[in-house]
């Protein structure tokens, strides 16, 4: 953690990069053009997460001539996958039930490539979890993950790992430009995701979009006035708390149609503990098919998937998971001794009034509204 940031442990919940020229001196730059206030205004050949830090700076450095507030939110891509094609990047391989994937990278300059090679061994999800025969049937079909496989998940867990210590270059930059105008020690700086990310558990070789810990928990470091160095907060703070946190910063009122809640309080001076459930949605699932006349591949909803449905609705508390499917599988874990969400317990006499108090509170929290659902 850098010195004078608190970690938010509770967190729950970016494109393409231009990359540097592959062996052989062929540039394949995608086009960076951003609109600007109106204006079409081009930056191709850059890499994007430097082109953004580079704009972070000029914008700080143009705001703090001036007496008034303003607020900057940087949206960085990395380590979002995205083109160019790259020499080292993992090819298409065969999975155990004879279908191919393929496990997609983020473009990275060379200045950072194979900087991890050493340190990371495997990627974080694996070994994966042998025993899926609790799982819902889209986890229950996936095939064990092979060696070609795992091979293809280390390098693009690598290439992630390159890819941000691109962004952590341009977040130091971001901070010293605050503190070079004098503005560090009166802003707040949140750093966070929009989603975490599989890499192997529950034998997801990669993705979002599913209940389970990985994908769900996101990382969300503040620092600011009042918000003291160096601690961790449990409590959860969800995506729509974000907009009445800002608001709460700004001594703005929030309006009663937010969900959310405002946690500048709970940065700040803590609390007992979790206070309130949260609840999860994904979905509609899609799947891929082929287009067996164009040999393209097609995005179709998965057999079944309700459309304009939510696939998985869940509530999260500090101690259980509860998720229902639309296909009527149903998911609960003691998170209290089963972090790694191995162990389905829904249906189990011993955890059956739990899942009936999760059911009922699921129920509540899909037709919240505003302040009800605070």
């Amino acid at each position: 953690m850098p010195p004078g940031w608190t970690d938010w442990r509770g967190s729950i919940d970016g494109g393409v990069a231009a990359g540097d020229p592959m062996d052989g001196g062929t540039y394949r730059y995608f086009d960076m053009t951003l609109n600007v206030n109106g204006t079409l205004e081009p930056h191709q050949g850059e890499y994007s997460t430097r082109m953004l830090g580079d704009q972070s700076v000029e914008l700080i450095q143009s705001y703090a001539g001036s007496n008034d507030p303003f607020f900057l939110w940087a949206s960085y891509l990395a380590p979002h996958h995205g083109g160019p094609r790259e020499a080292d990047d993992p090819r298409e391989v065969q999975r155990n039930d004879g279908k191919t994937t393929q496990i997609v990278t983020p473009a990275v300059p060379d200045s950072v490539r194979g900087r991890f090679d050493a340190e990371l061994a495997r990627p974080l999800g694996l070994p994966t979890e042998r025993d899926v025969s609790d799982k819902p049937t889209f986890i229950r079909t996936l095939p064990q993950i092979n060696k070609a496989e795992r091979q293809a998940m280390l390098e693009a867990a690598r290439q992630r790992a390159e890819s941000l210590a691109v962004l952590d270059a341009e977040v130091a930059s971001t901070i010293a430009a605050l503190r070079d105008t004098g503005e560090l020690d009166n802003t707040i700086v949140m750093l966070t995701s929009d989603n975490g990310y599989f890499q192997g558990e529950h034998r997801m070789r990669q993705g979002k979009t599913l209940p389970y810990e990985p994908s769900l928990r996101t990382p969300l470091v503040m620092r600011g006035p009042g918000i003291p160095a160096g601690v961790t907060r449990p409590a959860p703070f969800l995506s729509i708390d974000f907009a009445p946190t800002i608001l709460q910063a700004a001594g703005a009122s929030q309006p009663g149609s937010i969900d959310g809640q405002g946690r500048l309080g709970v940065a700040r001076n803590g609390c007992g503990g979790w206070g309130r459930p949260v609840l999860t949605e994904s979905g509609p699932r899609e799947t891929v098919a082929m287009a067996s006349e164009t040999g393209t591949k097609l995005r179709v909803p998965a057999p079944e998937a309700a459309a304009g449905r939510a696939y998985s609705t869940g509530v999260r508390t500090e101690n259980f998971l509860y998720v229902e499917h639309q296909s009527g599988e149903v998911e609960l874990y003691d998170m209290r001794v089963d972090p790694g969400q191995l162990n389905n317990v829904a249906g189990t006499g011993s955890y059956a009034g739990e899942q009936r108090r999760l059911a009922r509170t699921l129920r509540d929290l899909r037709h919240c509204a505003g302040a009800e659902c605070r």
